[in-house]
């Protein structure tokens, strides 16, 4: 194995070695891990590009954050749907965790709809709802796979993604529509429990069951989630979204909710 520390020339690109994997740029970085363009370059194999997710190097010494990327992978590996990132690769590398993702090429939902919110072609804005519609569809197809999957004895895992919004639902130039990050999904079977009173995802789409303390939560969370996305994108307004989050979870538990033909005829 190759040190990371080593530079190498791919093609026109430089690279550092992970594995059998050359890092070639940081696509993003969140609490948990690091996310790069690498490509797959195994010794007596095809070449290919991929996203690789590892574990931060200053989490690496955390146990919560280990089994929470673990919990992550084995969650990603058991969903086989089109509207869902496939995994491709998992394991540990100079005491490392990584897995390796397809590589997509579009954008997240929000993007496509801020553009939609600065444009002035009308042609654009009067397609948008049929376009909304679409792309709920498929996430619901995507979500209900992870929301049904079993263990190998058939019991059910009951899978809650927990964070779903318009930044986790990417809009791929190939037209299809995926549901991503599974981070912070509950499982049956996870290694790392939330504590009681521990809220994560993003306010503005958590459902009301979650602001109450010992609720257990389903499938149903992702589902109001949605329904929040898809209330915002349909309306371009923000439904729940305070100046605070004292504020916004006080709207959530009001559940005040505007009928769409309010602001679309």
């Amino acid at each position: 194995m190759t040190d990371e520390a080593t530079v190498v020339e791919f093609g026109r690109l430089r690279a550092k070695p992970f594995g059998d994997y050359l890092v070639v740029e940081r696509l993003a970085t969140g609490g948990m891990g690091t996310v790069d363009l690498a490509v797959h370059a195994p010794p007596d194999g095809v070449e290919r590009p991929v996203a690789l997710k590892r574990l931060r190097a200053d989490r690496m010494s955390d146990p919560v954050f280990t089994k929470m990327f673990v919990d992550e992978v084995r969650i990603a590996a058991r969903i086989c749907h089109p509207h869902v990132v496939p995994l491709l690769d998992a394991g540990v590398y100079q005491g490392c965790w990584y897995y390796a993702m397809d590589l997509l090429y579009g954008v997240p939902f929000s993007q496509v709809h801020a553009h939609l919110l600065a444009t002035t072609d009308e042609s654009l804005t009067a397609l948008w709802p049929a376009v909304v519609m679409r792309i709920i569809a498929d996430a619901c197809e995507g979500l209900h796979a992870a929301h049904e999957l079993r263990d190998e004895h058939g019991a059910p895992l009951h899978v809650v993604h927990r964070d779903v919004s318009p930044q986790n639902l990417f809009l791929g130039f190939d037209g299809a529509v995926r549901v991503i990050d599974f981070g912070i999904a509950s499982a049956r079977d996870r290694l790392q429990q939330t504590q009681t009173g521990q809220l994560r995802g993003k306010a503005a789409y958590i459902a009301p069951e979650r602001l109450v303390r010992g609720t257990t939560i389903d499938r149903r969370v992702d589902v109001w989630a949605l329904g929040v996305t898809m209330w915002e994108s349909l309306t371009d307004d923000r439904l729940f979204m305070r100046d605070d989050v004292g504020s916004t979870f006080t709207a959530i538990r009001e559940g005040r909710v505007p009928p769409v033909s309010n602001y679309r005829a």
